[in-house]
Formats: structure tokens, sequence, C-alpha cells
């Protein structure tokens, strides 16, 4: 095999899952190029998904999903009001502050390539009652969105009080819970490669997701 596709088989008889978590990490003291930090770190699947959008959590960078439902009550905005809460519609969002100036364009920039990454998805969900995604900026520590422009001044108000960022650029994202948290998982990812130089210099943190459903 080439080099990049490698990969070990493991053969053990009546193993449990600490048995086979614990024969790889001890191959991977053994091979690995730096020191790892044993045991690795475990994540939930459930957790994964509710904080990252994904199976496969890159932890270079924080910047968690936050599940806003709740700032959405009483909104005002009709379509939020009859579906929020119900079958499974959550409200979601990712920020990221930024010290770029011109937030405008780099998110034009941003959501050009969210649209082309979420397509399928997009179009899996467009039969739902409620699926929209919503890009917002904060400028002074004043959200900017379409959504929410249209809610009440209580509902941007407390917003703005949760996500607490001054200057920032992100997501708000309406739906069932499978629509919203793996669209805010690649738009997290997205905005990470373009706000955060540094990215690819990061060391990248090693971890096993388990439980899977």
């Amino acid at each position: 095999r080439q080099p990049e596709f490698s990969q070990v088989d493991i053969e053990m008889s009546f193993a449990d899952r600490e048995d086979i978590l614990g024969v790889t990490e001890a191959l991977l003291e053994a091979v690995w190029p730096r020191k790892l930090d044993l045991p690795l770190r475990r994540m939930t699947y459930s957790e994964a998904m509710q904080k990252y959008g994904v199976d496969k959590p890159d932890l270079r960078f924080g910047n968690e999903i936050k599940v806003v439902t709740d700032v959405f009550e009483n909104s005002g905005l009709s379509i939020l009001d009859q579906h929020l809460g119900k079958e499974n519609n959550i409200a979601g969002c990712i920020i990221f502050d930024s010290p770029v100036p011109d937030l405008d364009k780099l998110m034009k920039v941003i959501e050009k390539e969210s649209r082309q990454q979420l397509q399928d998805h997009i179009k899996w969900f467009s039969t739902n009652k409620l699926n929209i995604i919503s890009p917002l900026i904060i400028s002074n520590g004043i959200v900017k969105n379409s959504v929410l422009k249209k809610c009440s001044k209580g509902t941007r108000d407390a917003l703005e009080s949760v996500l607490g960022v001054e200057n920032g650029i992100g997501f708000l994202v309406f739906g069932p819970e499978n629509f919203v948290l793996p669209a805010l998982g690649k738009q997290r990812n997205i905005l990470a490669r373009h706000l955060l130089s540094d990215l690819e210099s990061r060391e990248e943190e090693m971890l096993w997701v388990v439980d899977f459903p």
C-alpha cells in the first residue's frame, strides 16, 4: 500500500471497547513521531454533534455551536413562533470574532462557499416547513441579520447578549436539529479557514468519538 493509505488490522478475541482503545493507544504511543497525551480524550457522538455539528470535530479552535431556540421564543416573527420548539425544530448559531474591517465583503465569499458545500443538504430538507440559513454580522456589538431585523427588539437584545461579541461574523440556522447542526458544523470549518490565519500551524488534538447511534 502507498504510505498515505496505510492501515493496521487488529485481530482480537473476546475484546470489549476498552481493550481495543487501549491496544490502539499503546500502538500510537510506540509509532507516533511526537509524545501523545494519553489516554486520548473521549467525546460522545451526541456531544460532538451538539457542540461541533460533525462526528470528527476540529479541536484546533473553540467556537462551539450555540443553540439559541429559547432566545427566539415569542420572537414576533410568525414562521419562527409557529415552528420553533415543535417537531424537533431548533435555532442554532455559530460566531467568530473578526478583526477584518470589511465584514460584508468577507461574508459574501463565505456565504458563496457555504451554499456550494450545503446545496445537497439544503435540497434534502427543502420540504420542511422551517429551514432557514441566514448570515449574520456583528459590528460594534450590534447584530445585522435579515431574520433578526423582523423580530422584536427584545429578541434582538437577547441574542446580542447571548453572543457577547463586539465584532464578528457567523450564521443563524433554523429548522430540524438534523438540518441545523450539520449545517453549522460545515460553516464552522469554513469560517475557521477564512478567519484563523494560523490554523494550519496549530497542533491537532486526537480524540475518540464514542457511542455512535
